[in-house]
């Protein structure tokens, strides 16, 4: 915060000020200079939010006019005031990335120029949390092309249905910019398909950036629901992602629309960019990027992204030939964007058919689907190769799906292997340890989860065996 001034003009008593250190006359008024020759003036209010386990932001108010610069120092738990960061004028937050889980830290800033550093501000101190278990990394394709049963060689949708069984796969499903004016018998296959191979499929709706009418929108979620029985959920595009009183209670409307209809309903809000954090407590994935993969990378996600679980945000990107496909892959792994799509496709409508390197993107993701971004493998972005899918995936399933209060989730193993088992909220926290680490023959085997003493929702499981894990999602309704 910078005010552009350098003297206050004040009325003064001509006798009292003759002569008197910096007062000027001008047109027989005196004014007096502000000094700039000293220190500039503290900082205030130093605040340090703990976004995440490996996240630190802070921010302070700007009390000077002087400043040249900021310096930024932090001490952990026992130790000395190191130097964190020197910051430009003007500077009035800083996020620290390097930080440990379960950590404290203190901070204090001061603010300096030619003349001088101001004295430091009060210190602050903030606890990083435990990490959040991430969600699984899956793909979310924008299936913007007809089902064409009669042609298998060239329908999409079948090889998104035989992805279903690889990956967590979610199909938006889109047949004239909404549902249309009718249902569509292809359509109502190409759910049944997705879903026979464990996928879900949603449907496309425009908002206009919160200027369509209410009523229109809910229309189209009508048709969705009435069309397609079975639908997992909707994806609003062309989403407001600025967090304004007015457009936060138009998506909280669309938000309480759907879930009206399923409690355990995808809602989607596609920002086609960056997005401020609000909105994630009105949906169940939101964009953080949308266009040309040449601009997709750390700097694209937001800082506050490293706070929610990766199975919240997801990422759309087109132009990206298979070794930008990698790289950004492996960019949205490491930074805990959980749903991503790439395709070697261009505008006018990059989202009209798959890429042509789809059996590898599959490879890729498939070689990801672990529980979250510390489990992940650090995989080096200029030199990051495909990895093969192992031959014989794991199996897994939950009946009765959904459930109140017990269920049985079932997994089969190609080999005989240690097994983990664990169950999370839809939050990320882990919620029961079914099996740690107990050694399973090869075959079927199944494990009863009582639930009872949990909220009504949506729950993930996740079974680790031999090198390989798979997700699962099942609905507790009371």
């Amino acid at each position: 915060m910078r005010r552009w001034y350098s003297r206050v003009s004040v009325l003064l008593i001509p006798a009292l000020l003759m002569g008197a250190p910096g007062a000027v006359s001008a047109g027989g008024r005196n004014r007096v200079s502000v000094d700039r020759r000293v220190p500039p003036t503290a900082p205030t209010d130093l605040n340090a939010v703990a976004w995440s386990s490996s996240c630190i932001r802070l921010t302070w108010t700007d009390r000077s006019s002087t400043e040249t610069s900021y310096a930024v120092e932090r001490r952990s738990a026992g130790g000395s005031w190191a130097r964190l960061a020197r910051l430009g004028a003007d500077a009035s937050g800083y996020t620290d990335r390097a930080v440990a889980s379960e950590s404290t830290y203190s901070y204090r800033v001061s603010a300096s120029n030619a003349y001088g550093a101001s004295a430091y501000t009060a210190g602050t101190t903030v606890t990083t949390p435990a990490p959040v278990p991430g969600q699984p990394m899956g793909i979310l394709v924008p299936a913007y092309f007809y089902p064409r049963w009669t042609t298998p060689q060239s329908n999409y949708w079948d090889d998104v249905a035989l992805a279903a069984g690889r990956v967590p796969i979610i199909a938006i499903m889109n047949p004239r910019s909404g549902p249309g004016s009718m249902g569509d018998a292809n359509y109502r296959r190409a759910l049944a398909e997705v879903h026979q191979s464990g996928g879900r499929v949603i449907g496309y709706v425009p908002t206009a950036y919160g200027a369509r009418p209410l009523a229109a929108v809910k229309l189209d979620v009508d048709r969705y629901y009435y069309w397609y029985p079975g639908i997992d959920g909707i994806f609003f595009d062309e989403a407001s992602g600025t967090a304004t009183a007015k457009d936060l209670a138009y998506y909280q409307t669309c938000f309480d629309y759907v879930r009206a209809k399923d409690p355990a309903a995808l809602v989607q809000h596609n920002q086609g960019g960056r997005t401020d954090q609000e909105y994630t407590r009105i949906s169940t994935q939101i964009s953080v990027f949308e266009g040309d993969v040449s601009a997709f990378g750390p700097e694209a996600i937001p800082e506050w992204s490293a706070g929610v679980p990766g199975g919240c945000l997801f990422t759309l990107a087109y132009l990206a030939d298979a070794a930008a496909m990698r790289v950004a892959t492996a960019t949205a792994a490491v930074n805990n964007v959980g749903w991503v799509y790439f395709t070697d496709d261009a505008k006018p409508n990059p989202w009209n058919s798959l890429p042509t390197y789809w059996e590898e993107e599959v490879a890729q993701v498939a070689a990801l689907l672990v529980g979250g971004p510390a489990a992940r493998p650090v995989v080096a972005l200029e030199t990051a190769a495909p990895v093969p899918v192992p031959a014989q995936p794991l199996l897994v399933a939950s009946y009765p799906n959904p459930f109140n209060p017990a269920t049985t989730i079932r997994f089969s193993l190609p080999a005989g292997a240690l097994v983990s088992l664990q169950v999370f909220n839809a939050q990320g926290q882990q919620v029961a340890e079914l099996i740690a680490d107990v050694w399973y023959e090869p075959g079927e085997h199944e494990v009863a989860f009582d639930a009872r003493g949990l909220a009504s929702g949506t729950y993930l499981y996740r079974v680790s065996a031999g090198g390989l894990t798979t997700v699962g999602r099942m609905t507790l309704m009371r």
